[in-house]
């Protein structure tokens, strides 16, 4: 069984210090469309998209004191649209394994979150709790 260390050997000891120009087209990851609007795919978003996510996350309100509560699967755009302006703006990200109306409410009252990304059947499901008000 190979060792993280073994691993890691042959990568460089710092970061590559790539300019802007460079970066920015590049890929940043790939998200798969479940072909909503067509054949399904893979999208690939790249470094420039992504960073105007994180610059925005000022505007958004993001930062030290911000709590992102998110209850949409990591490998969702919806997610990362919400997860990486938190990090990035140095936010406390909670996850929800799964989601469950009244559970997120609960989580978005004890973690006092400030942020949350949810899709349309979500936000109807918390509005059909009986005692939602």
């Amino acid at each position: 069984i190979e060792t993280l260390d073994c691993w890691l050997a042959d990568t460089p000891p710092a970061p590559l210090d790539l300019p802007a120009d460079r970066l920015l087209p590049m890929p940043f990851n790939i998200i798969y469309s479940s072909g909503t609007t067509g054949t399904p795919k893979g999208i690939i978003h790249s470094w420039a998209m992504r960073w105007s996510h994180l610059v925005g996350g000022a505007a958004a309100g993001y930062g030290p004191a911000s709590v992102c509560l998110l209850a949409t699967p990591l490998y969702s755009n919806t997610t990362l649209v919400a997860a990486l302006p938190c990090l990035a703006w140095g936010g406390h990200l909670v996850l929800m394994p799964k989601f469950d109306a009244r559970a997120f409410l609960e989580l978005a009252q004890a973690h006092r979150a400030t942020h949350s990304m949810l899709v349309p059947v979500q936000y109807r499901r918390i509005m059909d709790l009986p005692d939602f008000e």
